[in-house]
């Protein structure tokens, strides 16, 4: 998780991205509460759980049951 996250973040910077992106690692229930708590609102969320995690239904639910993901925004999953 922390090669990719370091990947990501040499990508936002090759791309000179500095504003608009929140790169989150930390555990996904907790962070999702949080964003809920913050009221945050996404027009893209990526959500990649490891093979065969039980978060993924948990997520998902929540995801759907919440405002985290804007009216037009976009959900992209790897499953």
């Amino acid at each position: 998780a922390r090669h990719a996250t370091r990947m990501l973040i040499d990508n936002l910077t090759a791309l000179d991205i500095k504003d608009g992106v929140d790169l989150i690692q930390r555990d996904v229930l907790k962070a999702l509460k949080q964003l809920v708590t913050e009221e945050r609102t996404y027009d893209i969320i990526f959500f990649d759980p490891p093979y065969a995690s039980p978060v993924y239904q948990p997520v998902m639910k929540q995801l759907g049951e919440t405002t985290l993901l804007s009216p037009e925004g976009w959900l992209v999953v790897e499953h």
